[in-house]
């Protein structure tokens, strides 16, 4: 797709009956040619590997970016053919990719529609390990630094012969009781089912909430579930979009409490439909609430956490937006804190390139181009070419990496 070492260029929700106003140079610009800005440099070439052309596929090689050796630069970790693959950050280049692990991979039973494989720090010594859920249940395997260990059932729950499944059962890893280790939490039939880690080993699953789940109504075609720190208590809550909007049930870190019902909006009685209008948790007012980002119909909008509700949602952005032309299937669009003030951006893959609206608090600034690459219309595919956003310089902003056909690209934060 690009061969050269520096690029140039290759390149949800619906309106409440909030005002909008704005001028229609902003709707225009994810549509024209513009002048990039200088909030990413150019993407450049950090490894040859890890491509579509090197035969890495989505739908069998999961690839992620985490820190695994603990030096605060995020490295990729692939799960290829044979096994995990890890390219250590120099903060400059990826290293050439090292076999850390032989299993987690189709080579070993492990399929992308059945077996969730995440990174995550599961015994809190700051370093990223996998946890992956398998046929018999879960598997971690810790990092060393250099390797990682040999995978280690920690508990015979959550997995595929116990009867979870992808399209029904929700599974995420997230600290809920605030110790620094990355704990299970999954939707099960009957409710939201915890297993806390205890750095070695998950213990007994047991039931924290009788709700958010299938016996409940609760589809994962219609009703996002995740998790985020809703209240400031650095604790993981559950947060779920029900018909009638999201609930709220927070961590104790024993168990959640009962879901109050704390926006009627937002949600699939109000026109959100997952396919169209993606709904994101994060901190966009810097108070340390997760708050509630929306990319609906004719504009992206935001609900701000107080704590124990959410606001009205309010148009912070025309950009972005279904009317504005971005699509799921087409266009990524994620949060992250672009500019280090403690405030999450948008930063949306359009077109053309990656678009920036920075965050002021109290709405998002005008979509700017941050860089002319990684856009759908430069044969970038969400099939073919995972992006993501994570520090791989050790600056403390989070810089593009993107995999394309060839070659793993980086565009770093200018910031």
């Amino acid at each position: 797709m690009i061969k050269k070492r520096v690029l140039t260029i290759c390149t949800l929700l619906l309106c409440s009956g909030v005002a909008y106003a704005e001028s229609e140079s902003e709707n225009l610009l994810l549509e024209k040619e513009a002048a990039a800005s200088t909030l990413f440099s150019a993407a450049e070439v950090w490894n040859a590997a890890y491509g579509y052309n090197d035969g890495w596929r989505t739908t069998q090689h999961p690839r992620m970016i985490a820190d695994v050796n603990g030096d605060g630069l995020k490295d990729i970790v692939g799960f290829g053919k044979e096994g995990v693959y890890v390219s250590l950050s120099s903060g400059t280049e990826f290293a050439a990719p090292a076999l850390w692990v032989k299993n987690y991979t189709p080579m070993y039973g492990w399929q992308v529609p059945l077996h969730p494989r995440v990174m995550a720090d599961a015994n809190g010594d700051g370093l990223a390990d996998i946890i992956g859920f398998g046929k018999e249940g879960v598997y971690v395997s810790l990092s060393t630094g250099s390797e990682f260990s040999t995978p280690k059932l920690w508990v015979q729950q959550f997995g595929y012969n116990q009867g979870w499944r992808k399209l029904r059962h929700p599974r995420q890893v997230a600290d809920v009781n605030g110790d620094g280790m990355a704990d299970i939490i999954g939707f099960a039939d009957g409710g939201v089912i915890v297993a806390l880690s205890t750095g070695n080993g998950f213990s007994a699953p047991s039931t924290w909430v009788e709700q958010y789940g299938f016996n409940q109504g609760w589809r994962i075609n219609k009703h996002p579930r995740t998790m985020a720190d809703v209240n400031g208590d650095g604790l993981a809550d559950v947060v779920g979009f029900a018909g009638n909007g999201p609930y709220v049930a927070l961590s104790t870190g024993s168990g959640f409490t009962t879901p109050a019902y704390w926006l009627e909006d937002m949600a699939q009685n109000q026109g959100w439909r997952v396919s169209q209008h993606p709904r994101v948790l994060a901190d966009v007012d810097g108070d340390g609430n997760d708050d509630i980002v929306g990319f609906g119909k004719n504009a992206t909008y935001v609900a701000l956490s107080t704590g124990s509700s959410f606001s009205s949602p309010a148009a912070w952005t025309k950009a972005y937006s279904l009317a504005n032309g971005w699509r799921i299937k087409q266009h990524l669009r994620k949060l992250v804190d672009v500019n280090g003030d403690g405030m999450k951006d948008i930063v949306g893959f359009g077109n053309q390139g990656v678009y920036v609206s920075l965050s002021s608090g109290a709405g998002f600034d005008a979509a700017q181009m941050a860089v002319k690459t990684f856009g759908y219309s430069g044969g970038w595919k969400i099939s073919q070419h995972p992006r993501l956003l994570g520090d791989v310089n050790g600056d403390g902003l989070s810089d593009i990496i993107g995999f394309g056909s060839d070659n793993t690209y980086v565009s770093l934060n200018n910031n």
